[in-house]
């Protein structure tokens, strides 16, 4: 009985993690769709991103050529001061990161998105005001399709939107 029990239970929990990983896929998706070409990433684009995708907290991406690229919702910036230091936590861990293991990771996701997974999600726990929010960051790499030059890029889901819609909707 008990393992009848346990058996269902991994089960259900698969299955929630299938529709978990198909929802944050569909998200990103949409960003990604959006992402400019290395090189080309401006605050205006990126601006127009995040109000069209108000779940995303922030975008950065990153070549050894152009550089590091951080853009964070804008409203948010001027409203909460404990999201701006998100954004600069988020800033100096990513670029340092990136800069580091750039040609690694860039091959890395490469083969990742050879075999169908085409982000690479990294969690994180940040302080806001006084509590701990957990962050999500979709990363993947961008491809200009015309030089071949490639970014590490990411979009991180905000934390307050997975904490109250995305996994309530998700666990439905």
């Amino acid at each position: 009985m008990e393992a009848a029990i346990q058996r269902d239970f991994s089960q259900v929990l698969a299955i929630s993690e299938k529709q978990i990983n198909h929802k944050a896929y569909e998200l990103a998706d949409d960003v990604r769709s959006e992402f400019p070409a290395p090189g080309e990433a401006c605050n205006e684009t990126l601006d127009r991103i995040l109000a069209a995708h108000p779940y995303v907290a922030h975008l950065m991406l990153y070549d050894p050529k152009n550089g590091f690229v951080i853009r964070s919702q804008p409203d948010r910036l001027k409203d909460d001061p404990s999201f701006g230091h998100e954004s600069e936590y988020l800033s100096k861990m990513m670029q340092g990161w990136w800069k580091l293991e750039y040609d690694e990771f860039a091959k890395k996701l490469e083969k990742l998105e050879e075999k169908g997974t085409p982000y690479y999600f990294e969690g994180d726990w940040v302080q806001r005001g006084d509590k701990h929010v957990y962050l999500s960051n979709a990363i993947f790499l961008k491809t200009d399709k015309v030089s071949g030059t490639r970014a590490l890029a990411a979009m991180t889901f905000d934390g307050d939107y997975l904490r109250d819609q995305f996994f309530p909707q998700a666990l439905e």
